[in-house]
């Protein structure tokens, strides 16, 4: 009997690293491979992480094109797509269309011809836009961003793919709020710096709600979703986010906590930071330099991500982490990134 593989677009990245040893860890499949467009950095943490795992291994893939890579051994008995451009700002738009929608199209067309009935497509809560009120998954998605709407037309390619076959086929879609983790190096990581060298500046959004997800979290997420596809029905959606509503000041509150440090805390009006942004941005472009300042991550700063996750919390979900004992995990299984 043929080995279960399972097999992930955009694997590299530290969603994938940490769902693909989940997934073997729990015994879902037998092997993964990891298809991304770049491999690990040499000696880094996720490679490092994977050398755990005999059952791993790194292929070469570029989802903008199409897929002619096959597995060599094993049956593939389910494929996630993670691949995407999602840094924002960062990138034209342009790009967000050809890799997210383009790539979307070539992953289900390779799940197609491996005759692989179970699929997995890690879309964003971007497709929400920057709506006021709370959001479920049955809200109606208005996105705002070549990013959203880039996420949005991929969801529905997975559903063509699905709506082919549907008797034999399984899709699960899950939109996480912003994941956190070891080598995330996003918007928490930062702030988990920031606080470590005692100082760090509020833009007017101490109460900013910003939907969040531990990235162990989101894999048992994830394993849970291939079992509620397989008993419920053929398509599940599910935001993926903690269930208590967190604010910057908790993110800040609970990352001094875990540092035990208190920061010195500034707060400056959103304003004043918007037109330094726009000030710095233009001087960067004057000189041809780069900067982390940018008016749209200004922006950012103050948009409400108040997402729920409704699908988890009428199936019965049990979280394993709250928001403080998932940054105490993130202390503890990677150290360097809270120094």
């Amino acid at each position: 009997m043929a080995s279960k593989t399972a097999v992930l677009f955009g694997g590299t990245g530290f969603v994938g690293v940490f769902l693909a040893t989940h997934l073997l860890r729990e015994g879902t499949v037998e092997h993964v491979f990891l298809c991304d467009i770049e491999g690990f950095q040499s000696g880094g943490y996720r490679a490092d992480l994977c050398a755990q795992f005999e059952g791993i291994s790194v292929v070469t893939v570029d989802v903008r094109r199409e897929i002619t890579w096959r597995p060599t051994f094993g049956e593939v008995s389910l494929i996630v797509n993670l691949a995407a451009i999602h840094r924002e700002p960062g990138h034209a738009p342009e790009e967000y269309y050809e890799t997210n929608i383009e790539g979307a199209k070539h992953v289900t067309s390779f799940a197609s011809a491996v005759h692989c009935d179970e699929l997995i497509f890690i879309s964003s809560i971007a497709p929400y836009g920057a709506q006021k009120e709370a959001v479920w998954e049955n809200s109606t998605p208005m996105p705002t961003t070549p990013y959203g709407v880039s996420k949005l037309v991929a969801e529905y390619i997975h559903r063509l793919w699905l709506q082919a076959s549907p008797e034999n086929r399984r899709l699960l879609i899950v939109r996480p709020g912003v994941v956190f983790g070891p080598t995330e190096n996003g918007n928490v990581s930062r702030l988990i710096k920031l606080v470590a060298r005692g100082f760090f500046v509020f833009a007017g959004n101490q109460q900013t709600e910003k939907a969040g997800i531990y990235v162990k979290e989101l894999a048992h997420i994830i394993t849970w979703g291939i079992g509620l596809c397989s008993k419920s029905n053929s398509y599940v959606l599910a935001n993926a986010a903690m269930i208590e509503s967190c604010t910057m000041a908790d993110y800040a509150r609970v990352i001094s906590e875990t540092l035990d440090k208190r920061p010195v805390t500034l707060s400056v009006p959103y304003t004043a930071l918007k037109i330094v942004s726009v000030g710095v941005m233009l001087l960067s472009k004057l000189f041809n330099v780069t900067t982390s300042l940018h008016p749209r991550r200004v922006e950012k700063l103050k948009i409400n991500n108040h997402i729920k996750p409704l699908t988890l919390i009428e199936s019965g979900y049990q979280y394993r982490y709250s928001l403080a004992s998932a940054m105490a995990d993130w202390k503890t299984e990677y150290p360097d990134e809270w120094r």
